[in-house]
């Protein structure tokens, strides 16, 4: 079960990154059609957001080589919420009451008051239109 959980939840951080990182408001080139155009700068800065159900010590707040890197390719950084006490059924009681979501989730014991709020969406067809490879990869680790 916990190889399950830590897959769906790599899924929707990989959804909602490449989702993210897929949009612009152009054409992918410049006007010489240059394969070495720079990246869109029109594009504001994006950040994340992300509510996981326990507290994670290694949570570096993107400031990891791997964290930067990510944030200066893509403009995209995270900023992450844990839960103040050792139970994570407030903070997402919280978000169910207040109907404010982050844009990931990991809810590990709150699963069913998310979904029955309504707040959680089925990614698979998002996938297979937009990321069919993403199963063939997560396929490979099951």
């Amino acid at each position: 079960m916990k190889a399950s959980t830590g897959i769906v939840t790599c899924l929707l951080m990989i959804g909602a990154l490449l989702a993210a990182s897929g949009c612009s408001n152009g054409s992918d080139s410049d006007s010489s059609g240059s394969p070495d155009a720079s990246p869109n700068k029109e594009l504001a800065p994006m950040t994340i957001t992300y509510a996981a159900g326990d507290n994670n010590p290694l949570w570096d707040g993107m400031q990891s080589d791997v964290g930067k890197l990510i944030t200066e390719k893509t403009d995209i950084s995270m900023k992450a919420q844990f839960p103040i006490s050792v139970n994570d059924t407030d903070m997402f009681a919280l978000m169910v009451a207040n109907n404010e979501y982050p844009d990931i989730v990991s809810a590990k014991g709150s699963v069913g008051k998310l979904k029955d709020a309504g707040a959680l969406i089925d990614l698979t067809p998002l996938i297979e239109e937009h990321a069919p490879n993403i199963k063939k990869v997560y396929l490979l680790l099951l």
